[in-house]
């Protein structure tokens, strides 16, 4: 994850391992995080290392605009071709609609491979991406099912910059919005890990004065028992 400290200019990464971003243009510190101004700010990570096939990323963003607008990833193109590399996570062109797309150098149907998951309050969501080198699962919400594709394993864009808030390789589909987290994991969460995960990133978002739903998948149970009499006291 990312915060604000001593100098507005950097988003400061907390995990512990140094990958701090530079922020660019129209990018400015709010209560609830990052914001985003669509057509100049974004973040450069520069290359915090490769992902490889196994990984899980969770934001929480909001967009202002029914539009394209790139979130998080290191892309080489965002045009099917058999040389493509890397990933990103987007906002697509509908209402609460958010897309992951990711490279595998395999042609079914074509090399670029996408899962989408959409929120129909456009309002704040939280989004996981998790991926291994058979699956990929875009998640829109607190839970850990979501749409889930089959795919041979990301072929990474290695030695080359992440960004926040736009294209990694060109100045284009610049994000208007907020960005409140982004975590960034070199594995595959399992269901228990990312529910957790997706709690504390939801508690520290609800400090920050932003309600995201509470998680809907449940352990199923053998049985249940309902106590309650059916009549109101």
């Amino acid at each position: 994850d990312f915060r604000e400290d001593e100098n507005p200019a950097v988003l400061y990464d907390i995990s512990g391992n140094g990958h701090s971003g530079t922020i660019k243009g129209g990018a400015t510190w709010t209560g609830a995080g990052l914001q985003f101004d669509g057509s100049t700010g974004y973040v450069d990570l520069g290359d915090i290392g490769d992902l490889g096939t196994n990984f899980t990323i969770i934001s929480v963003a909001k967009s202002e605009e029914a539009t394209k607008q790139a979130l998080f990833g290191r892309i080489s193109s965002t045009t099917a071709s058999a040389n493509g590399k890397g990933f990103l996570i987007r906002k697509d062109a509908g209402e609460g609609a958010w897309r992951l797309w990711a490279y595998d150098g395999v042609e079914d149907p074509n090399y670029l491979n996408h899962a989408i998951d959409s929120d129909p309050s456009n309002d704040w969501a939280l989004l996981t991406a998790r991926a291994d080198s058979s699956s990929l699962q875009f998640i829109v919400g607190p839970k850990t099912t979501g749409d889930k594709r089959t795919y041979a394993g990301m072929v990474d864009y290695s030695g080359n910059r992440y960004c926040v808030g736009r294209l990694s390789y060109m100045s284009s589909w610049f994000f208007q919005g907020t960005v409140g987290y982004i975590a960034v994991y070199n594995r595959t969460l399992s269901d228990a890990e990312l529910l957790a995960v997706q709690g504390d990133i939801r508690d520290d978002m609800e400090r920050r004065g932003v309600d995201l739903p509470q998680p809907r998948d449940l352990i199923p149970p053998m049985v249940v028992l309902q106590t309650d009499d059916g009549e109101l006291s």
